[in-house]
């Protein structure tokens, strides 16, 4: 018979979720969040409804527009919650003792057809009962903490940053602007220190001489400038992580006095977004570097892709390489 039962713990629809609740543990306390479909009339009657997945950050008190490729990503792994092994009868003693452990994550699914939610509870398997790391034990209570539906084994489904809690769906996204609408771009350095103008016109990158003496038989590198400046841009900048619990943004380099690299953008009339782009770092350049930023926009630090502050690193190391000293 075990041949024949479904290899599907849960098995929904892409439409069929419509809400979480979830409370994760991490290693410095307890995250509750709550994910939901927020539904908007359409405001013409030519006009199709619109839906936005939303999140809320209980311990931070905050709501937040979602990710979208965040919440499809997590929700794609719970709406197919495949089954490795079910666990029936008496349990080997390395798995029943982690059952007794607090959960990884607790989560309420509610579906659009269903009055109750699903209830799917992650501990994390014990590595002595021969499983690997990545994999979770996995209880579905569909009817309450009292019907206990299957206990079984699945490949791990919760995101290694899912206990940030609710901040781990915020909206990564975070550049409103194209290329074309950016008139200056300052960018400076703390070590060397030194900072130069981009003027774009007509969609050309300029170096005013009243800003810098340039070497006259070196040319302005059109590419490597567009190359960093896109990563800034609407579709392409979008930050890795959001870092609510770092404070100490000396130790990050991100204060106005310290910070490695500052980059300062002015928009065309009328264009909002962000101004200031402050990136630091924990330590020198080694494998395995990490790269914070804060913008004047988001009220916390975040962590920036390696590819954009390389692109930035390129940028200054040929506008150094142009510049004369002196």
């Amino acid at each position: 018979a075990e041949e024949f039962r479904s290899r599907y713990l849960l098995q929904l629809g892409a439409a069929e979720i419509e809400e979480v609740t979830g409370r994760v543990v991490a290693a410095d306390g307890e995250r509750r969040f709550r994910l939901w479909l927020e539904e908007k009339a359409a405001e013409r009657v030519d006009r199709r409804p619109t839906s936005t997945w939303m999140v809320t950050d209980e311990r931070l008190g905050e709501t937040y527009r979602a990710d979208a490729l965040v919440v499809r990503s997590f929700l794609d792994r719970l709406r197919h919650l495949e089954v490795r092994r079910y666990l029936d009868g008496e349990l080997e003693p390395p798995i029943a003792s982690a059952l007794d452990d607090p959960p990884r994550a607790d989560l309420q699914v509610r579906l659009r057809a269903e009055a109750r939610p699903v209830r799917v509870v992650f501990h994390a398997a014990p590595e002595s009962a021969g499983l690997r790391e990545f994999e979770l034990v996995a209880y579905r209570e569909p009817d309450g903490p009292g019907d206990l539906l299957e206990r079984t084994i699945v490949p791990t489904s919760i995101p290694r940053n899912l206990g940030d809690g609710g901040i781990y769906f915020r909206d990564r996204d975070l550049s409103t602007f194209a290329t074309n609408d950016i008139r200056t771009l300052r960018i400076k350095t703390s070590s060397p220190e030194a900072s130069w103008m981009l003027a774009q016109i007509e969609g050309t990158w300029h170096l005013p001489v009243d800003t810098v003496r340039r070497d006259p038989d070196l040319s302005l590198q059109q590419l490597t400038i567009n190359r960093a400046v896109r990563g800034l841009t609407r579709g392409f900048f979008r930050v890795e992580r959001f870092l609510p619990d770092e404070t100490d943004l000396e130790k990050l380099e991100l204060t106005p006095t310290r910070s490695r690299i500052s980059i300062e953008v002015e928009l065309g009339g009328g264009i909002e977004g962000f101004s200031t782009l402050r990136i630091g770092a924990r330590r020198h350049q080694s494998p395995g570097q990490e790269y914070y930023g804060r913008l004047d926009t988001v009220d916390m630090p975040v962590l920036l892709p390696n590819s954009l502050v390389e692109d930035f690193l390129e940028l200054i190391e040929h506008l150094d390489s142009i510049t004369l000293r002196g």
